[in-house]
């Protein structure tokens, strides 16, 4: 609404300038008036005019009016829609955030198990070249006897 305010001033001005030509308008022909009679049909032609000239003007202000609101409400609607971008956008960065620590973990966890299978086959050949059975080396290990051959056929 302080958008409207410059109209509403201008519209103001109009009317003190209107005000101002009709008061020396008057002030003319009551001059004029000593010498000679108004004539008064003249007289009301040049107020009916004054008359429409600011009705024209309280017209257009209410115009202006309507277009400024109409586009202040647009620009609310868009300011909404940038907030609600704005909230999509660090919600999907969020995410991805959250999805980048769940694949660093993922990946931490495998090379982990991938280490401890290393260290799994490394045993078993170890025990393998100090001479164990596939049998021993599974009952000291804890492992099935299949898993021991085939780590010692796979590595061995």
């Amino acid at each position: 609404m302080n958008q409207v305010l410059p109209f509403v001033v201008v519209i103001i001005i109009l009317i003190i300038a209107l005000t101002v030509l009709v008061t020396i308008l008057l002030t003319k022909k009551n001059i004029e008036s000593s010498d000679r009679a108004i004539d008064e049909l003249e007289f009301r032609k040049e107020v009916n005019l004054i008359n429409e000239k600011i009705i024209e003007m309280n017209d257009y202000y209410n115009f202006i009016k309507e277009e400024m609101e109409k586009k202040h409400k647009e620009l609310l609607f868009l300011y909404k829609m940038m907030n609600l971008k704005e909230a999509e956008i660090k919600k999907l960065q969020s995410d991805e955030n959250t999805t980048k620590k769940i694949v660093i973990n993922e990946y931490a966890e495998e090379e982990s198990s991938v280490k401890e299978i290393e260290n799994i086959n490394q045993k078993v050949l170890k025990y393998s070249k100090e001479g164990l059975s596939a049998s021993e080396i599974a009952k000291k290990m804890g492992k099935g006897k299949g898993e021991v051959e085939l780590i010692i056929k796979l590595y061995g």
